[in-house]
Parts: structure tokens; C-alpha cells; sequence
């Protein structure tokens, strides 16, 4: 997932950035900025109504006029007014802050989903598809479990510590998960990964990562 967020509060835009931990993220701080972004083929715009420089309304209505992108608007502004304007501009949603991330993460797959959005990701000649929860190789597929796709979604995209992976598990699964539980579960995911003749490596300045066999 690429996604641009346009928010001018700083830690707020890194929480969401963290949160919904998309391939791509460009974070943009004022309104000049988000509309020098949004013809950029994001897959998703997210946006705060105001701006130091603007209305997150004026980049709503400018992508609107040459792409159908997904625009979700969070902002503090409650009125009436302003949420029905947010979808005249062309929104497709409207969060009011203060913002649940599980909340938020829901939405986003739900606007991704209705956009056509294929979420795969790739590693080697191996594909995940984490909504299917689903594994494959050439005609070789394998059916994973929310667990085991939690940590594949981190591990196919770079070397992850244990805090990490278990970040993940906590937030596709909103689940907690023991850190015995754990190195139960990537135990076993190891074992079903070498017939993609995948492995999962663990070393201590890097933490844990796919390797080819």
C-alpha cells in the first residue's frame, strides 16, 4: 500500500504512518505540500481539514478532478458543515479525531477493497496476499493463519526484531501473543515455508528475516 497523509501535526502523522505501516508513505505537513503529492499514484489519500497553509478540502477537490484514489479526511472539526462539504469535495470517508487506530486500520482495508486495491506482496518468486491469507508459488498455494500471516506481511518486507513481528501479530489479530507463543508459531511457520524452499533466518543485529534455501 503507498499512502500519502496530510496532517500537520507531526506525531500524530508518524503514529498513523506506524500504525497502518503501508510499503510507501509520504507524510506532508501543510496544504502546499499534499497538493505538490497527490498526482503521485497513491493508493490512498488521508487528509486533515485544517491546515497552516489551507483546507485539506482544496487537495481533495483538485484530486478529484483527474483520479478516483481513495480520500479518507480525520479531523477534529465535528460541524456538520465541514463533514458535508468533505464529501462534496469528493471524500470517501470521515473520521473525527481523536482517532482508534484499529478503527482506522478497518476502514482503510475497507476503502482499499471497494477501490479494486490488490494488497500482495512479493518475495523472491513467492507472493502473500494477505487478505486471503494466502501463499503461493507458481500453482503451489498454502492457506496461513492470521498469526502466520501477520508475521509474513513483516518478513516480506524487510528484517524485522521480535518487538516488531510481534507489533504486527498484535495488529492484524488484535491479539495478544506471549513471546513463547511466538517462537511456537514462527517455529512452525518455518517448517511450512520450505516447500517455497524459503527459510527464516534469525541474527542479532538485524533480528529475523526470509532467506532462499
Amino acid at each position: 500500500m503507498r499512502i500519502c497523509i496530510v496532517e500537520d501535526n507531526r506525531d500524530l502523522a508518524e503514529a498513523l504512518r506506524d500504525a497502518l505501516d503501508p510499503e510507501d508513505c509520504q507524510l506532508c505537513f501543510t496544504c502546499s505540500q499534499g497538493l505538490a503529492e497527490y498526482e503521485k499514484g497513491w493508493d490512498l489519500l488521508m487528509l486533515d481539514v485544517r491546515l497552516p497553509d489551507g483546507s485539506g478540502l482544496d487537495i481533495a477537490r483538485a484530486a478529484r478532478i483527474s483520479s478516483d484514489v481513495p480520500i479518507l479526511f480525520l479531523s477534529s472539526d465535528q460541524a456538520e458543515t465541514t463533514m458535508l462539504e468533505a464529501f462534496e469535495s469528493g471524500c470517501d470517508d470521515y473520521i473525527v479525531k481523536p482517532v482508534r487506530l484499529a478503527v482506522l486500520r478497518k476502514k482503510v482495508q475497507a476503502l482499499l477493497q471497494r477501490s479494486g486495491y490488490c494488497d500482495k506482496l512479493r518475495f523472491q518468486d513467492v507472493i502473500l496476499h494477505p487478505e486471503k491469507r494466502l501463499l503461493e508459488k507458481g500453482n503451489h498455494q498454502l492457506s496461513l493463519s492470521p498469526t502466520e500471516t501477520a508475521l509474513l506481511r513483516g518478513l516480506f518486507r524487510h528484517p524485522c526484531q521480535t518487538e516488531t513481528l510481534i507489533r504486527f501479530v498484535r495488529q492484524d489479530t488484535s491479539r495478544d501473543i506471549s513471546l513463547e507463543t511466538f517462537s511456537s508459531r514462527l517455529s512452525t511457520l518455518k517448517k511450512k515455508l520450505g516447500v517455497f524452499d524459503l527459510t527464516i533466518t534469525g541474527r542479532r543485529n538485524t533480528g529475523y528475516q526470509l532467506e532462499e534455501l
